[in-house]
């Protein structure tokens, strides 16, 4: 398997473990630049008018939730990244 199949599983597995797990999360894949936002529906930070967020770099495989999310979403960023650490060393990387 090339690096670049590695790297499309890699993704197409988080992207399945989002959805079924936090299906509050919509992927929005719009951005360009290998990043992908997930963003929560359900929590909405009222100061700002924004959805909480977290954004996913698609070939460094890494989760980033910004310092004025919610706890909730902190809580399932420290999931998404205990899942892509599992993910990626399976890979080897």
């Amino acid at each position: 398997m090339t690096k670049k199949q590695m790297h499309q599983e890699i993704n197409s597995k988080f992207y399945q473990m989002v959805e079924s797990k936090f299906p509050q999360y919509i992927i929005d894949d719009n951005e360009g630049g290998g990043r992908v936002y997930l963003i929560n529906m359900e929590e909405k930070n009222e100061e700002y008018g924004c959805h909480d967020s977290i954004e996913y770099h698609m070939s460094r495989h890494t989760v980033c939730a910004y310092n004025d999310v919610s706890e909730a979403c902190f809580s399932h960023e420290k999931i998404m990244k205990y899942f892509l650490e599992k993910l990626v060393a399976e890979y080897d990387l």
